[in-house]
């Protein structure tokens, strides 16, 4: 009994040595969650669901693509294992008409590597959508949804203990997306109402407050 303690916590260390241990789904959920709401800057919520994503399951690579449909490129932000490749960490071009993004804002739901190899659906998209998996080193994406709008999409490497996704896996990710998809459209409204201020601030200076309203409307 004394010694149970202990144990359990090198058994904690072994499992996590070994890329094998479990995660608390309700706990995960509450802890993310929390954090989440606190945070207003869109990089600290990006880095924070990808951080979860593969800290929580042992994930080589994650990442977050944000589509901007008023540009040629989505926003992205890849994380990986530096010390695997260092060209893991960073952006991702990725343009707002690629065929996976194109999927993704048409299906709405999870695509996986296997999903595109084996289900007759995806056959005339393969080679592209596959592509794009392999450039960007993942093995799934999953929608980013807010008001049924496909605002971006969570991106997924391999799991280092070699094992596939489980069911809880997917659980806890889905969680995680639809979390992050009202962190991150929270984050831009916030971003969005800052520039705003210092541009009516600025714009006071010189012109009646009609005029800076309606620059401001226009701008919107």
């Amino acid at each position: 009994f004394l010694f149970n303690p202990v144990n359990k916590k090198i058994q904690g260390l072994v499992d996590s040595l070994f890329f094998r241990k479990k995660f608390d789904y309700k706990e995960t959920i509450t802890r993310v969650s929390h954090a989440l709401t606190s945070m207003l800057d869109l990089d600290e919520v990006v880095k924070k669901i990808i951080d979860t994503a593969r800290n929580v399951m042992f994930i080589d690579k994650a990442g977050i693509i944000l589509l901007e449909p008023q540009k040629a490129e989505c926003q992205t932000l890849f994380i990986g294992d530096s010390s695997v490749n260092m060209k893991q960490n960073g952006k991702e071009c990725v343009k707002y008409d690629d065929p996976m993004v194109k999927l993704l804002s048409k299906d709405k739901k999870l695509i996986t590597i296997y999903d595109l190899n084996e289900d007759p659906y995806y056959a005339n998209i393969k080679e592209a959508c596959s592509e794009r998996f392999s450039r960007m080193g993942v093995s799934m994406v999953l929608p980013l949804i807010y008001q049924d709008e496909v605002k971006g999409a969570l991106a997924l490497g391999y799991k280092k203990s070699g094992h596939f996704y489980t069911r809880e896996d997917i659980d806890l990710l889905n969680t995680l997306a639809n979390h992050g998809a009202v962190a991150i459209e929270n984050a831009k409204l916030i971003d969005q109402i800052k520039k705003e201020e210092i541009m009516r601030t600025n714009l006071s200076r010189y012109l009646s407050p009609q005029i800076v309203e309606h620059v401001l409307k226009k701008d919107v």
